[in-house]
């Protein structure tokens, strides 16, 4: 039996977010919100300088598909 990924734990959750306007999947989101807050970040504006420093770094191992949408 195969273990979900990190982003996978997440999508059980729903998304109330207009699909056609969605950059980020959910989970990423989540997951990286988590991380940031572990890490010390204590508001949106520093989870978003965390994302930013270190999500090249978590992308290839998570495959996170909104590398790049922090910049």
């Amino acid at each position: 039996m195969s273990r979900p990924s990190l982003p996978g734990h997440f999508s059980a959750l729903d998304d109330p977010r207009q699909r056609g306007k969605v950059v980020c999947p959910l989970p990423e989101i989540m997951l990286l919100v988590l991380c940031a807050t572990l890490a010390g970040a204590e508001d949106f504006v520093e989870i978003r300088q965390w994302g930013r420093q270190k999500l090249d770094t978590l992308a290839q191992p998570l495959a996170l598909r909104a590398r790049h949408s922090l910049a």
